[in-house]
């Protein structure tokens, strides 16, 4: 393994107890192996941490991740939903074989999303492969979101130093880097149109404070705590909770944080 592969893999080594111990109830309630997280920045810098250190050392070590299509520059990506082994290439493909085979990692979910300074992104891998895992996982993105954001909240140390361990791999791939051949994220149109027909996904757009609270009841945060958090009355929270609850067709925060969960509303409000 070379030093850019070791470097890529330093901040997984150094808090491996604590990732995987973190991890534990990922594999506890969904059979989940595998938990990673990776940045890609605008200027082409790459940085990783995993729960699985075998695979980690097996697809650095091996340079599977330099025909990964997830690691390309943040300007040919799309942000959203991948069901991994939907994506049609062969290179690809063979990451996933060698996951499974060496590792039993059957690699399903990858969500990424754009930010000011390029993509982030993170994903699951399961010991179990069948078609009840890839739908069960699908089904819990809203609750593995959450999983991700507290691992986030929860490791704040681990996050800020994979920032000195960043490594420029636009130099190694080469222009594959600037290039995607095709979209890695799944469409679910006919789910969505389903939805739309029979009036469940039929609210107000929110506000953008109102936005901000909705995520934050997802979260579990109470009315007293969002005032603090966003520097506003209590009273005023409550009334932008009122607002919400209107918009969305809601009686209560309870059915709020019920309906944005079961409909995987986070990133569509």
């Amino acid at each position: 393994m070379s030093c850019k592969e070791e470097s890529i893999l330093k901040v997984s080594k150094r808090h491996f107890r604590k990732i995987t111990t973190f991890c534990k109830p990922l594999n506890d309630h969904f059979k989940i192996n595998h938990f990673w997280y990776y940045k890609i920045t605008n200027e082409g810098l790459f940085s990783y941490l995993g729960s699985h250190q075998n695979w980690n050392e097996i697809q650095f070590g091996e340079k599977l991740h330099l025909v990964n299509p997830y690691i390309r520059h943040p300007s040919t990506l799309e942000q959203g939903i991948s069901l991994m082994p939907d994506v049609e290439d062969s290179n690809f493909r063979h990451q996933l074989s060698v996951a499974k085979n060496k590792c039993s990692v059957h690699m399903y979910l990858n969500l990424s999303f754009k930010t000011v300074h390029g993509m982030e992104g993170f994903g699951f891998g399961s010991t179990h492969s069948s078609n009840k895992i890839k739908n069960m996982l699908l089904n819990e993105q809203a609750l593995l979101t959450l999983f991700y954001k507290q691992f986030r909240k929860e490791n704040r140390v681990i996050f800020d130093q994979l920032d000195d361990f960043q490594v420029d791999l636009s130099k190694e791939i080469g222009p594959a880097f600037f290039v995607q051949k095709s979209s890695i994220i799944t469409r679910f149109s006919e789910r969505e149109y389903f939805l739309k027909q029979i009036g469940i996904e039929d609210f107000k757009p929110l506000s953008k404070q109102e936005k901000n609270i909705t995520k934050k009841l997802v979260e579990g945060f109470t009315a007293k705590d969002i005032a603090l958090d966003l520097l506003l009355s209590k009273r005023t929270v409550e009334h932008y909770i009122e607002n919400i609850k209107n918009k969305l067709n809601c009686y209560s925060k309870k059915e709020i944080i019920q309906k944005v969960l079961e409909l995987n509303l986070i990133e569509k409000i």
